[in-house]
């Protein structure tokens, strides 16, 4: 039997739980990683030091963050790239925001015929600077997930684990 939002106990919308598990499956398909979802939440943590935001327009709007440490972001565009990245610069945080696009993109078409519905995403902002919390106000439907990347070694352990949040609100 698979674990469901509703079997488990945790309190989250189910459709949007199982989207954007697809969607950051989806995501890092490029990379030729297949992250594992392990856990869900209400709540927004972004223990990174770098989020990908995109603004989601439609029936719905909110953000979609993307949020990971400078290692995972350096391995997920390494293997984006095809190329080892071992510094920060302007191909690797444009390749972080490239993958929190396509998440995003994946995102949309995933939930166009859902209640959640949203018909537009904006270009991609890379945040740098980590270990915030984010709120929104109330009558926002919020689902964080958190994934982990197991081709990342266990000596890093903490880069291994990277967060999809989405908040939306009716208009």
């Amino acid at each position: 039997m698979t674990a469901t939002a509703q079997n488990i106990g945790i309190s989250v919308d189910a459709t949007l739980l199982e989207k954007i598990i697809r969607s950051g499956i989806d995501g890092l398909e490029m990379t030729g990683i297949k992250p594992c979802p392990v856990g869900a939440s209400r709540l927004t943590n972004a223990p990174g030091d770098i989020t990908v935001i995109v603004s989601l327009i439609g029936k719905w709007n909110g953000t979609m963050a993307f949020n990971l440490s400078t290692f995972s972001a350096l391995y997920l565009t390494g293997r984006l790239l095809g190329e080892e990245q071992t510094v920060l610069n302007e191909d690797t945080l444009d390749g972080t925001g490239e993958i929190g696009n396509i998440i995003a993109g994946s995102l949309k078409d995933y939930l166009a015929k859902s209640d959640f519905a949203f018909h537009s995403i904006s270009t991609p902002s890379v945040i740098m600077g980590g270990n915030y919390n984010l709120y929104h106000y109330k009558g926002f439907t919020t689902v964080s997930v958190t994934f982990e990347i197991e081709e990342i070694p266990m000596c890093h352990m903490e880069d291994r684990y990277f967060t999809i949040t989405v908040s939306l609100m009716k208009s």
